[in-house]
């Protein structure tokens, strides 16, 4: 089975139909492209002339001059004084002590060690007992 197998194309009039509906849209943007690019490279009518641009490239003669501004003069700046460098304080490091932390008893855990699981501290309490 393929894919002709699904659609019935013994019938002329709907294979006619689908022809002429994928040329129209053929068409249509064909049409749109092609006046896109008519548009896009329009050229002026015939006996027209496109007014020339004129660039000057000559370099400046010299800088512009300042122009001078009509301010009153301010008060004259000082230099600041200058000031010592700050002291310089090192911190020593202060080491914390943390206390250790007491043993949790578990709660519903019995005395015989049922529900505990086994590490290093409890294998060398049981070798010493």
């Amino acid at each position: 089975m393929n894919a002709f197998a699904l659609h019935d194309t013994s019938d002329q009039a709907g294979v006619l139909r689908w022809g002429i509906s994928a040329a129209a849209i053929v068409a249509v943007h064909t049409g749109l492209i092609a006046l896109g690019l008519a548009w896009y490279t329009q050229r002026p009518p015939p006996g027209v002339t496109m007014p020339a641009i004129m660039v000057d490239m000559a370099p400046a003669s010299s800088a512009p001059r300042p122009t001078p501004m009509d301010l009153a003069p301010g008060p004259q700046m000082q230099q600041a004084d200058v000031s010592p460098p700050p002291e310089s304080t090192t911190q020593e490091p202060v080491e914390e002590q943390i206390a250790p932390t007491p043993p949790i008893a578990a709660a519903g855990v019995n005395d015989t060690g049922a529900g505990r699981g086994t590490d290093r501290a409890d294998a060398a309490q049981a070798g010493t007992d």
